[in-house]
């Protein structure tokens, strides 16, 4: 009898232990992966569709028709970007897969390993991207499913919570869907031998929460299979277009993906043999698609997906497996992704790694006490934030819609124009044909009023080939009226431009690797490459990635370059020739003066070739068609393009004040020595500063070229132009936009000239002596 009263005593310590350390846990876990002190808007590339589906889901944009893109109307459970009105959702959809996550380790841990569970939100806090635990929790589904529990509606309750929370990330985030359909359906097998009324539930319980959740978010329900339809054509073309090669260690590769076959072999062995089978599959799938997003771009922050990974596989060894075996697997694994994340710049060590713990978990708190009690504070702050991106660039004030090209959506957004996207809303995501066309679609179908127009291509593409088969289209419907930054304006014309493309004048097959001359030099061409993989090259790209292709361009005065090549863009068709690089060289396509604007920029010939890998892998012959473009000159565009002079008398009486300086004249450093201009056209960079040490910037700014008689010409320059190097170096990085930039039409200048920059503060007018440019004109 008193053995029984010590072993009962015991049990009842054990389990109070347990859940004191289950619910200290699930506190610290609420706070790590709940975003109750969110992100807030940023300029740049991914910051952008971040905010963009921030902006989609609170216009109730339809995904799948409106937006097609990776993540879906959940997306702000991923991003933990704030917005006013995605707010509560994204705080109520993360709370439910942070309880999913927690009961689900939870179950495998309870009541022997229950101590482990506050290893859980210090995990979390290391891991760069919510993608392992993302990708791991429907495996979680399984594990959970396998497990006999003593108390059978315990059991259910944390089945269905962990299932609900799986039917929640597709919608977060499209790719996700693989993950979920197949967990799921391996764990209605234990599940419906134990009982068919709850295999039934588990599936009624993920259809009613991804159909609510969908309605929530302000979709239509007739547009959810169109969403699942859209992901599929974004992820047949991800591999071959976004892949890139490591520059990490192989060795590295190798001994993660060694440690990765022993974790998996580990669970295995812990595993009954009757549903081995089932663990074995979803494992090696969760891995597989980890590793994929690794290899396919292998940049730390898609590498530290796989990473995550295997310290979450290790985890759940710990938590089912014998102790001693299970704390050697769970530090390999750690171990592993240490090696995996030494390259990037993020430092992790114990102190490191605890500071991150404090530094998540004092965010969160603060984010708790504003929310209770200033929650003004928040959109205080998300306002900022959009002032703050202004300061990067700030869009003119537009009562119409628009949208930006190529990616940098935040700058529009923080301008407060009603946005109208093209579906695939940044143009490096249109990497098929089909996409492409989607988009070139759009155009016709509800086009913008406003589009802000530039050229910087992702991964080094060839420039024209992001949404290039839209540039007709552009170029058709829509007039340049001005510049703003890089950006060109871009404004619905009332009548269409003209824009035509011949018949061929080059169809044929060419070997990979070839040169292909291009004929009529000095004239557009139109480009159609069809380039495709072998049967080889398919499964290749199916289990792990393609060698990527490159594009070599060859110009008439003796230089080249190489730039990335996408299949699926090329074959919609684009501009070959000229290579446009610009905003400015986009307007310059309608110039009267396009053929001298461009100028050793006609391609005269090219070659495609792959990296090492590829004459296996690709086909060894592709199809190219090459046409004339004729691009009609447009009026009023050389107005755009071209500074206009205005002539005064002398500026001699202009206060001498200002920091300044001219940093090239057409490519050429500035020096004491005059400048020969050999061509009619003159391009100018530089930077001004009413006062650099006091971070003032000016309101305008003009070039004064002088002529010997003293006669001045005054030449307005874009003064929009982003310039973080210059803020930096005067200690204001609050200050951005200090950079100008002009094209000159020199056949207005004769002789020698002086080029002086003047700046605008209010009314009056400084010239900077700082630096003065010198130019001639030989032979005028």
């Amino acid at each position: 009898m008193d053995q029984k009263i010590i072993s009962a005593s015991r049990d009842g310590v054990l389990f109070a232990r347990a859940r004191l350390w289950m619910v200290v846990s699930y506190v610290l876990t609420i706070l790590v992966l709940v975003p109750f002190g969110p992100s807030f808007p940023s300029a740049g590339t991914d910051a952008s569709w971040a905010y963009a589906m921030n902006v989609a889901i609170a216009n109730h944009l339809h995904f799948g028709r409106d937006v097609i893109f990776t993540f879906g109307p959940l997306a702000p459970a991923y991003t933990h970007l704030y917005h006013p009105s995605t707010d509560n959702m994204m705080l109520v959809v993360s709370f439910i897969v942070a309880s999913a996550a927690f009961a689900g380790f939870a179950s495998l841990a309870y009541p022997k390993k229950s101590v482990w569970l506050i290893a859980l939100p210090i995990m979390l806090c290391q891991f760069a991207t919510p993608d392992g635990l993302f990708i791991f929790l429907p495996f979680l589904l399984l594990l959970v499913a396998e497990r006999d529990f003593d108390h059978r509606v315990v059991g259910r309750v944390i089945t269905l919570l962990v299932a609900g929370a799986c039917a929640l990330l597709p919608l977060i985030k499209g790719s996700l869907g693989a993950s979920v359909l197949l967990c799921t359906g391996l764990a209605l097998v234990p599940v419906w031998r134990r009982s068919r009324v709850d295999a039934v539930a588990l599936v009624v319980t993920q259809a009613a929460v991804m159909i609510v959740a969908w309605l929530w978010a302000g979709q239509p329900l007739e547009g959810l299979p169109n969403f699942f339809i859209a992901q599929d054509m974004i992820i047949s073309g991800y591999t071959v277009a976004m892949s890139l090669n490591a520059s990490s260690n192989r060795f590295e590769s190798v001994l993660c993906l060694i440690v990765a076959a022993s974790l998996v072999w580990a669970m295995w062995r812990s595993t009954p043999r009757s549903s081995s089978w089932r663990i074995m599959i979803a494992l090696s799938f969760v891995l597989f698609v980890c590793f994929k997003a690794a290899v396919v771009r292998p940049d730390w922050w898609h590498v530290a997906i796989f990473g995550s990974a295997l310290v979450l596989v290790g985890y759940v060894i710990l938590l089912r497996d014998e102790l001693r075996r299970g704390v050697a697997f769970f530090a390999i694994s750690i171990i592993s992704w240490a090696i995996i994340n030494h390259a990037s710049y993020v430092p992790y060590g114990p102190k490191a790694d605890l500071s991150r713990v404090a530094a998540v978990l004092k965010k969160s708190s603060n984010g708790i006490l504003i929310r209770l009690f200033d929650n003004n504070q928040l959109s205080n702050e998300w306002r900022q934030a959009n002032e703050q991106i202004q300061k990067t660039l700030r869009l003119p004030s537009y009562t119409g819609t628009a949208d930006i090209y190529p990616v940098d959506l935040s700058l529009l957004f923080a301008s407060d124009t009603k946005w109208n996207p093209r579906p695939i809303i940044q143009s490096y995501a249109a990497y098929t044909t089909d996409l492409a066309r989607i988009n070139q679609a759009h155009l016709l179908r509800k086009p913008p009023d406003r589009i802000y127009f530039d050229v910087t291509p992702t991964d080094g593409h060839y420039p024209s080939l992001e949404d290039g088969v839209s540039w007709p289209d552009l170029i058709v419907r829509y007039k340049p009226v001005g510049f703003v930054g890089r950006y060109t304006i871009l404004e619905k014309r009332p009548n269409q431009a003209a824009f035509a493309i011949d018949r061929p004048v080059f169809a044929n097959s060419v070997k990979l690797g070839a040169q292909v001359i291009v004929p009529s030099a000095n004239h557009p061409i139109w480009a159609q490459i069809d380039i495709n993989p072998t049967r080889l090259g398919k499964l290749a790209s199916a289990v792990y990635k393609l060698p990527p292709l490159h594009i070599s361009v060859q110009y008439s005065d003796g230089s080249s370059a190489t730039y990335r090549f996408i299949p699926g863009m090329a074959k919609a068709g684009f501009l070959l020739s000229p290579t446009v690089s610009s905003g400015n060289d986009f307007v310059a396509l309608q110039s009267s003066r396009s053929v001298e604007f461009f100028a050793g920029r006609y391609p005269i010939s090219f070659s495609i070739a792959g990296e090492s890998g590829a004459r296996l892998l690709w086909s060894q012959r592709y199809t190219v068609s090459l046409s004339i473009a004729r691009i009609a000159a447009s009026a009023g565009v050389d107005q755009v393009l071209f500074s206009q002079p205005v002539s005064v008398s002398s500026i001699n009486s202009y206060q001498v004040a200002g920091d300044c300086n001219i940093d090239g004249i057409d490519g050429n450093e500035v020096g004491v020595a005059p400048i020969n201009l050999t061509t009619g056209l003159v391009r100018i960079r530089g930077w001004a500063m009413i006062s650099g040490q006091n971070g003032k910037q000016n309101d305008a700014v003009s070039l004064a070229f002088i002529a010997p008689d003293g006669h001045v010409q005054l030449f307005p320059a874009n003064n929009t132009v982003s310039r973080g190097d210059v803020a930096a170096f005067f200690h204001h990085p609050e200050i951005y936009n200090v950079g100008f930039e002009a094209l000159i039409d020199a056949n207005s200048l004769s002789g020698s000239v002086d080029v002086k920059v003047l700046q605008r503060s209010g009314e009056k007018w400084l010239v900077c002596g700082k630096k003065t440019g010198h130019l001639n004109r030989p032979g005028v």
